[in-house]
């Protein structure tokens, strides 16, 4: 089962998706004048001004539940298996996808602020409220669901038990168990319930891993250039294969390959589950929420993949035998010493449950989506959430591999779906961004 679901995702699902963020991404780049890179004041000055209002949804506070979905154990493990699979250069095509995703991301948010629609809880929106085709907008909320479950839990629970099996010798379904129990207790309060405990967990966990990851990085300062030398060396080498020229093309195209379907992973650009979170915002405007959506892309690959692969690079373990997260264990600690561990450990937990809560209301949204409100369809977010809590508790139990490979496939379709999508609104998109630099559009 796993090698044909990783066969569809190599041969398939991979070529299309790097094909579509990267050409998307450089097309929606080009005609948006990569006001990213030239007009930064302006964007930083829009989100420093942006508030909320009294639903208490504020841009921010919804920033930190897309950022729940994006910042999670991908940013730890998933650089691991990026850099196992396809070396030291799939960094750099990180960089190169960021680079071209950001405005993509942006894009994506600006459609779902405009086409959103208000509910008596707030607004709620998606990519499958500005995708055209009915048969694309239910596969999307359909994918959307079980991406929670691949994505938003098992991956999410799979890590963090791994961590606290090999830290503690907890055992994985004790694990499992107990986060499970954490997760549902956030998730019954809702979207106000996540959203709390996003806007608390995301700032805190990220500064911790900042300063831990920057020690290690300083105090190993001269390790640096033989890293950005490996990097960029192994990003442009086009080895040969003894199975043929098939085959020497798959593996020449590790390095983009694992790079940019591993920066989607942790970015999510284009495959448009962060705008659901933006969606929700107390906004005006769709240009200054999606400014937002570059900030999630810069945090995201820009500082924390990044910093995540250096201190990999630097410590070289042994991926094949460490694992995913073992990797990034053994590196922290072998700079930092057995402190390192606790502290990783309760980054994880952090992450783990922020990404799961965050993912989850991603599912529910896919699910009213195709359910509607009425109170029948109540009973199925009730079920959906003991579910949920479920995979929750199994999902430390499930091979890595088997996540990672169902995880590329359905959120490279959501990708596919989405991103050309995006791009037809392109005239839209193009007029609200000179709507707001050109007439200086603030937030009320």
């Amino acid at each position: 089962m796993s090698f044909f679901i990783s066969f569809f995702g190599d041969f398939i699902v991979s070529p299309i998706l790097i094909t579509v963020l990267l050409a998307g991404g450089a097309y929606l780049s080009a005609r948006l004048g990569f006001f990213h890179i030239t007009r930064p004041g302006k964007i930083v000055s829009s989100m420093l001004h942006s508030k909320g209002k009294s639903s208490g949804r504020s841009p921010f506070r919804e920033v930190t539940v897309a950022l729940a979905g994006t910042l999670g154990v991908g940013n730890l493990s998933g650089v691991a298996a990026s850099i196992a699979i396809g070396g030291a250069g799939s960094v750099f095509w990180m960089w190169i996808g960021a680079l071209l995703s950001a405005l993509l991301k942006y894009s994506e948010i600006v459609l779902a602020v405009k086409f959103r629609v208000r509910r008596e809880s707030g607004f709620i929106g998606g990519a499958m409220y500005y995708i055209r085709s009915p048969f694309f907008k239910n596969l999307f909320a359909l994918l959307c669901i079980f991406t929670s479950f691949t994505l938003g839990n098992m991956m999410q629970m799979r890590a963090a038990s791994e961590c606290f099996e090999s830290i503690f010798g907890v055992s994985a379904i004790v694990c499992g168990v107990i986060l499970a129990a954490v997760v549902f207790l956030i998730i019954i309060n809702g979207h106000s319930g996540v959203s709390a405990f996003t806007s608390a967990a995301i700032p805190f966990a990220c500064a911790v891993y900042i300063l831990l990851s920057v020690f290690v990085i300083v105090t190993n300062i001269s390790a640096l250039p033989r890293v950005f030398a490996e990097i960029f060396s192994s990003a442009f080498t086009f080895p040969a294969a003894a199975g043929g020229f098939l085959g020497s093309l798959i593996i020449a195209l590790r390095p983009v390959r694992y790079g940019v379907s591993r920066g989607l992973i942790t970015n999510e650009a284009g495959c448009g589950t962060a705008p659901i979170a933006h969606a929700a915002a107390d906004t005006d405007s769709p240009a200054a929420q999606g400014f937002w959506g570059i900030f999630e892309v810069f945090a995201d690959t820009v500082i924390l993949c990044t910093l995540s692969a250096l201190v990999l690079l630097i410590a070289r373990p042994d991926f094949a035998a460490a694992g995913d997260m073992g990797s990034v264990l053994f590196s922290f600690a072998k700079y930092c010493g057995p402190i390192s561990d606790l502290i990783i450990s309760a980054l994880v937990l952090l992450f783990a449950v922020s990404g799961a809560v965050g993912w989850f209301y991603y599912g529910t949204v896919g699910l009213e989506y195709l359910c509607g409100t009425s109170k029948g369809n109540a009973k199925i977010k009730v079920i959906y959430a003991l579910l949920y809590a479920l995979c929750a508790a199994l999902g430390a139990l499930f091979s890595s591999e088997l996540v990672w490979d169902l995880t590329d496939v359905s959120i490279g379709l959501m990708a596919i779906i989405n991103t050309p999508c995006v791009i037809s609104y392109c005239r839209l998109i193009s007029r609200e961004t000179n709507d707001f630099f050109q007439k200086g559009i603030k937030e009320k």
